[in-house]
């Protein structure tokens, strides 16, 4: 009896003890659930409002894309840029690539022909930038670009005579650097917002990838390449190709 009364006293007191012990790690467990879920909640709130703000900072750029689309820029992206007799049944094209060196001693040397034969004829440019110019897209489409603002002959010529400044740069040194000949070209008439904005639309490169798809029906193997009313102009002959154009000119006005 003595042995059990002992047992018994301490039967209760090991029960209570561990009772008391599961029921504080219940409440521990409970409090950090409600900590877990509250953290999650806040966080749920959080992923929810960015979420909610990607888009806007997204649709900045498309509105400002938008916006271009619905100006009056739209309309002005021609088929053809077009300077001369635009009557003329005779028509010179000119391919070229703008980061094309070889291209960039014709630009001159066509001008003069222009300046020649301006009051009989049409001479229109298309572009054909090749893969392996990196910067030949873009160039073409800054000379689009100003072209909207009708500064296309203007920024073509001061593109090519600036090429060595351009041909190597990126990121916004390019696009600072296409402002300053825009500006140039421009003689700071321009609109600039209106310049860089359009540098990013994609009306303009559509319009140079069709020029290129000319130039592949035209047979265009190389840049740049002269057509004379669809009879191109032979780079390897030994007569200089100025003389080549104005020849192939004269035959097709005395033909009209």
């Amino acid at each position: 009896m003595n042995e059990e009364t002992p047992i018994l006293k301490q039967a209760p007191a090991k029960t209570n003890s561990g009772e008391k012990k599961p029921v504080g790690l219940i409440v521990t467990v409970i409090i950090l659930s409600v900590a877990v879920v509250a953290v999650g909640v806040v966080l749920a709130i959080i992923l929810t409002t960015t979420q909610g703000n990607k888009p806007s900072s997204v649709d900045k750029p498309d509105e400002e894309t938008v916006v271009i689309d619905k100006e009056p820029n739209e309309e002005k992206v021609p088929e053809e840029h077009i300077r001369g007799n635009r009557n003329s049944k005779v028509l010179v094209v000119e391919y070229a690539d703008p980061q094309c060196p070889g291209c960039a001693s014709m630009m001159p040397r066509m001008d003069a022909i222009y300046e020649k034969y301006k009051d009989k004829v049409a001479f229109t440019y298309r572009h054909y930038p090749l893969n392996y110019h990196r910067n030949a897209m873009s160039a073409a489409i800054a000379i689009e670009s100003a072209g909207l603002q009708g500064y296309f002959w203007e920024m073509l010529s001061t593109v090519f005579e600036n090429q060595d400044d351009w041909e190597n740069l990126s990121g916004t040194k390019l696009t600072d650097k296409y402002v300053e000949l825009f500006k140039t070209a421009s003689k700071s008439k321009g609109d600039v917002d209106e310049f860089k904005a359009n540098l990013k639309n994609s009306k303009l490169e559509k319009k140079i990838n069709n020029d290129k798809s000319k130039g592949v029906d035209d047979k265009v193997s190389a840049t740049p390449t002269i057509i004379v009313n669809g009879e191109q102009v032979d780079f390897m002959s030994d007569r200089s190709v100025e003389t080549q154009i104005k020849e192939m000119i004269e035959e097709a006005l005395d033909e009209e």
